[in-house]
Parts: structure tokens; C-alpha cells; sequence
């Protein structure tokens, strides 16, 4: 036989962890007492603030219904707005004609009121609030002067009726020179 020593099988119970050593802590699974406090703790007021929490969702409940709808119908005047009804009847009649239909457009109101591009498609109620607008006058399509603007038209200290108007929208709004300008037309013109 040989000269080395021969290594004896280990017995099974010195290889396998009874259950009285699974049970036992070691120092490294050992949490402290003074964490495992705090641990705790934290968790009781998470628990609490959970639960607050939860009590003012159910007190807000309500109101996400109310939300909800004050929304669809801001969502419907802006859709009316955008397309020219910005009249509260003429919001209303829409909106209640738009309720009436059987079958709804996938984009709801808008989509419906877009789809009249000629108002005499629309119906009947409708078709004054869809109208194009008249055509503006010729003294609305006039420019209007530039309110920065210095240079006031002027005779002997005197202002045009146009002038003295401009000047005095610009006086209101404190402009000194503005001011002056209005002084000097008046001592001008023998108010003062």
C-alpha cells in the first residue's frame, strides 16, 4: 500500500447543518436592537401618512367629477371659439345641436362644426353664428398712426384734430413731450 496518509470520509453529520445550527443567528445576520427600532418606526409613520393620504383622496373624490366636467365644457367653448362662435347663444345652440345628433364625428363639437365650411350646410339655428363676417369699411382698414411716433403735424403751435387726438392718447399714457405738445397748442390757440 502507499506511504500517504489516507483521508477518512467525513461523517454526514459534520457536513450537513443540523436545524438546531440553521435557527441559530450568526453575528453577521444579527441586526442591532437600535436599528431595527428605527426601522420600525419609520414604517409605522409611513403607515400613518399612507393613511392620510388616503383620507384626502376620498375628501377630493368628490370633486374630480366636477373637474372633470367643468373641463369638457371648457374644452367645448374653446373648440367654439376656435371656430367663430364665441356668442354664449350662439355656444348654447350649438351645444345643443350637437347633443341632439344620432351619430357624433370622432372629433366631437369641432370636428362637426369644421365640417360646415359653407354656413348654408349648417343647420337652420346655426347659420347666423357660422356667417362670414361682413366686410370691413374702408376707415377701419385705414392704419392707424404709430403711437411712438414723435412728429406731431403742427401750424404755428397748432395741432390737427388727428394730431391732438394722438398726442393726447400718448399724454394719458405719460409722456412728458406729449404734455408739452398739448401746452403749447393750447397757449397757441388762446386757451391759456
Amino acid at each position: 500500500m502507499s506511504d500517504e496518509p489516507s483521508e477518512a470520509p467525513q461523517s454526514t453529520a459534520e457536513a450537513a447543518p443540523t436545524p438546531a445550527q440553521e435557527d441559530k443567528p450568526t453575528a453577521e445576520s444579527m441586526i442591532p436592537r437600535a436599528r431595527l427600532n428605527e426601522v420600525i418606526g419609520e414604517r409605522d409613520s409611513l403607515r400613518e401618512q399612507l393613511e392620510a393620504i388616503r383620507g384626502d383622496m376620498q375628501k377630493l373624490q368628490p370633486y374630480e367629477e366636477q373637474v372633470s366636467t367643468l373641463t369638457a365644457q371648457l374644452e367645448q367653448v374653446r373648440a367654439l371659439s376656435r371656430v367663430g362662435i364665441v356668442d354664449d347663444d350662439g355656444q348654447a345652440v350649438a351645444g345643443m345641436l350637437f347633443e341632439r345628433l344620432a351619430e357624433k364625428p370622432e372629433g366631437g363639437i369641432t370636428a362637426w362644426l369644421e365640417g360646415f365650411d359653407d354656413p348654408s350646410k349648417a343647420p337652420k339655428p346655426l347659420r347666423p353664428y357660422l356667417a362670414p363676417e361682413a366686410p370691413k369699411s374702408a376707415r377701419e382698414s385705414t392704419p392707424r398712426p404709430d403711437p411712438n411716433q414723435t412728429a406731431v403735424a403742427a401750424v404755428d403751435g397748432r395741432l390737427s384734430p388727428e394730431a391732438l387726438a394722438e398726442i393726447n392718447r400718448r399724454a394719458m399714457r405719460g409722456d412728458k413731450d406729449a404734455h408739452d405738445a398739448i401746452r403749447r397748442h393750447m397757449l397757441a390757440s388762446g386757451y391759456l
